[in-house]
């Protein structure tokens, strides 16, 4: 496993506010993460590249390109530099949480191994993914799927699912968009 509970419990938002992360970046790291390990799965061969985001994603324009072509006060332009922020401050606080657990297990000598993990250019690769192709949940559970949240929680070692606006990608979902007349071939 490339992160550990430690990670889930201890991401937090930068000073002052310390708000939990979002859903969809727990998303984007466990997406980071199947891709490096089954690369080969068909959903992950249709989704764009990071070369196919980089030009048409605002979250993955260079500074100078998101300056030049968005006028400053306007409204785009602030609701993209909000995420952008978000997206960084998830950033930090993923990469301080793996660099302090990384720091404790060497100091204690244990056999911990050390996380793996997406530089600034792998994660805004697949936070934009999520941001454009991931769905809320719902409602809160009923008892019935809590079980099966339960069950979720248990298998994958991560708790407070429901807790943290829970986000899923479903591919077939992600077709909605897409015209039904042209051809799709697998190659």
């Amino acid at each position: 496993h490339y992160f550990s509970d430690t990670v889930y419990h201890r991401a937090r938002h930068d000073v002052p506010s310390e708000q939990p992360l979002d859903g969809g970046a727990f998303l984007a790291l466990y997406l980071w993460q199947q891709m490096q390990e089954y690369p080969e799965k068909d959903y992950f061969k249709v989704l764009p590249s990071a070369n196919d985001t980089r030009p048409h994603h605002p979250l993955r324009w260079s500074n100078e390109e998101f300056q030049s072509w968005l006028p400053s006060q306007s409204h785009v332009h602030k609701v993209i530099r909000a995420y952008r922020d978000m997206v960084e401050s998830e950033y930090q606080a993923f990469l301080q949480v793996v660099v302090k657990n990384n720091n404790e297990s060497s100091s204690n000598n244990t056999a911990a191994s050390f996380f793996e993990f997406p530089s600034w250019d792998e994660y805004t690769h697949v936070r934009s993914l999520v941001l454009s192709r991931s769905f809320g949940t719902g409602p809160p559970p009923t008892s019935f799927e809590k079980e099966q949240q339960n069950e979720i929680e248990t298998r994958f070692g991560i708790s407070n699912i429901n807790e943290r606006c829970c986000r899923a990608m479903v591919p077939i979902l992600d077709m909605y968009n897409h015209d039904p007349d042209e051809k799709t071939y697998k190659t």
